[in-house]
């Protein structure tokens, strides 16, 4: 016993006090930030502003092969009987520096895990991109995850307050590839 104390002792504090001999490249680094309300890109340890709106909200988001980035901007609604503000959705493409309206009133942008499409809800409804069309998914949605292989995305419905108390949200999945390549055939 009492030599096992001493190699257990070097053990542990091999394991808190060790540093890493994995280096990390600093001109890999890709990020997408806000900055006074504006989109900022950091690339190869340059920042390049892409948005001058100060406008931006929510967190810029990377499309799976990192040549797109979605983000969002706070606009007024044209419409007079909607709320004062909406929330437009754009994505940029890296290398062409194209800017692309996606929707009017888009919130929750996520890509797909496996290709350049975009999910995102509006009132209640969730939609997809293929950043030439949309298309409308699912109603009564609150919230939405991709599942890992993109061909699936799992759908909750909100809670609703009850005389006898909340209920809870309900669970959906639903598969998106089909409607996808039924629209692009």
């Amino acid at each position: 016993m009492p030599m096992k104390l001493p190699i257990l002792t070097t053990i542990i504090l091999l394991f808190l006090f060790a540093s890493p001999a994995i280096a990390t490249n600093q001109t890999d680094i890709q990020a997408a930030f806000l900055r006074e309300g504006n989109v900022w890109l950091y690339i190869i340890g340059e920042e390049t502003q892409i948005t001058n709106t100060n406008t931006a909200v929510g967190t810029p988001q990377w499309s799976h092969d990192g040549k797109w980035l979605a983000y969002q901007l706070k606009t007024s609604s044209p419409q007079p009987l909607k709320s004062e503000e909406q929330t437009e959705l754009w994505v940029y493409h890296l290398a062409t520096g194209e800017k692309k309206k996606v929707f009017h009133d888009g919130y929750s942008p996520a890509w797909a895990p496996t290709e350049n499409t975009l999910a995102f809800t509006s009132n209640g409804v969730l939609n997809i991109s293929d950043l030439h069309h949309f298309y409308n998914v699912a109603l009564g949605v609150n919230s939405f995850a991709w599942f890992p292989k993109g061909e699936e995305i799992l759908l909750s419905s909100r809670g609703e307050l009850r005389p006898d108390g909340w209920t809870g949200a309900n669970l959906y999945t639903k598969k998106t590839k089909r409607q996808l390549s039924k629209k692009n055939s």
